[in-house]
């Protein structure tokens, strides 16, 4: 079997800082993660159903500790924000360059989400034309990581 050597090109204080970046995320997510926890059991009380939840699933998996389902839904809010990230990044330097289709993206938005709320996940569908830019985007850039 062929392993790669990271021996070589080892920096300790670049290996320090990405622990300390990856200690700092962790810890919100774990709280984040303990209130979701409440909820849950919350609901289990209360014979409410929690069908569908991956969280749920998650805990139900006797496979799992507790501390791998910490490390495994921290490690996807992570990755979830660095894509999210690096897509609308990637889309926004698009719009820049391509300012017809800013005004058209911006005109549908505008007239679908009223100025003085947020969007909501219903408005986004009803918005077909930022749903195109955002695959444009992931067909002409792809995911990106910005930790590879």
């Amino acid at each position: 079997m062929i392993t790669p050597s990271f021996e070589t090109q080892h920096d300790p204080e670049c290996c320090h800082e990405s622990l300390c970046f990856f200690s700092a995320c962790f810890i919100p997510a774990k709280e984040l993660i303990d209130k979701k926890i409440e909820l849950i059991q919350q609901h289990v009380d209360t014979d409410q159903d929690m069908e569908g939840e991956y969280l749920t699933y998650l805990l139900s998996n006797v496979q799992m500790s507790t501390k791998d389902v910490y490390g495994s839904i921290t490690e996807l809010l992570l990755a979830g924000v660095d894509t999210t990230s690096n897509t609308l990044t990637w889309a926004l330097y698009q719009l820049s360059i391509n300012p017809r289709i800013q005004d058209r993206l911006y005109e549908e938005v505008s007239t679908t989400v009223p100025a003085d709320r947020i969007p909501t996940a219903a408005d986004v569908t009803h918005m077909p034309y930022l749903r195109a830019v955002i695959k444009e985007t992931l067909r002409m850039q792809g995911l990106r990581s910005s930790f590879s």
